[in-house]
């Protein structure tokens, strides 16, 4: 997409998301000046795991790869699961995850569907995350 042979956007224009393919991170924080978006979707490997079948306990050393990248902001998207990561334990436990790493943490609803045993986190839950997170200087959606 960037590149003089294709559509030719700005890399600034241009974000990726993953879900955490450490290997692969951390080469396209070396290769690519676009930006980045890292689904993390809970605050502790235990819990991740749980919720996404592809994590490898490797967000330790992702978060030092971004803590060395100066000049680089990182978007943290956050699927809020009822019962599973959306206490204010797990607010403040993603403000300690994230410290340090300049960011954007994007907390999003989850959409209920056919065959998924998560249910949706109640409106009223949601704003309690970003007025924390937004405490701490972290910009959310």
């Amino acid at each position: 997409m960037v590149d003089e042979q294709g559509l030719q956007f700005s890399p600034r224009k241009v974000t990726v998301s993953t879900s955490g393919l450490l290997l692969q991170i951390i080469r396209f924080l070396k290769e690519s000046k676009c930006a980045l978006a890292v689904s993390l979707n809970a605050t502790t490997d235990e819990v991740r795991n749980w919720i996404m079948l592809i994590n490898r306990n490797c967000f330790s050393t992702l978060r030092e790869e971004l803590r060395a990248k100066h000049n680089y902001k990182v978007l943290f998207e956050f699927v809020m699961l009822a019962g599973a990561n959306d206490s204010i334990e797990d607010a403040k436990s993603l403000i300690d995850l994230v410290w340090g790493i300049p960011c954007k943490i994007n907390l999003i609803s989850f959409n209920p569907h056919c065959g998924s045993n998560f249910k949706l986190t109640p409106d009223d839950r949601i704003p309690q995350h970003p007025c924390g997170i937004q405490m701490h200087c972290f910009p959310s959606t």
